[in-house]
């Protein structure tokens, strides 16, 4: 694996700037998408190419795998099994 500032989190995800970018591939991987307002340049986005794998350290938050965003993740029965709504 190349070293890169994005790193690839505990999700199949994909960084990019444009979330419209990765609409072929999002079948394949998830998203870990900003926009130009919220993610400065980065030296890195000439060098990194389409299929490299990346790790986001530091999020603000756990990657949650149930939301609808990660669910690629989970496993078919846990998949398949209703999940309360969070309050």
């Amino acid at each position: 694996m190349r070293q890169a500032p994005q790193r690839r989190r505990s999700a199949n995800e994909m960084a990019h700037l444009a979330a419209f970018a990765a609409v072929s591939v999002l079948a394949l991987a998830g998203c870990a998408a900003s926009t130009a307002s919220s993610a400065p340049p980065r030296p890195s986005d000439d060098t990194v190419e389409p299929g490299d794998l990346v790790r986001v350290v530091n999020p603000s938050k756990p990657v949650a795998l149930d939301n609808g965003d990660g669910d690629w993740n989970l496993s078919w029965p846990r998949w398949t099994t209703p999940t309360p709504p969070s309050t």
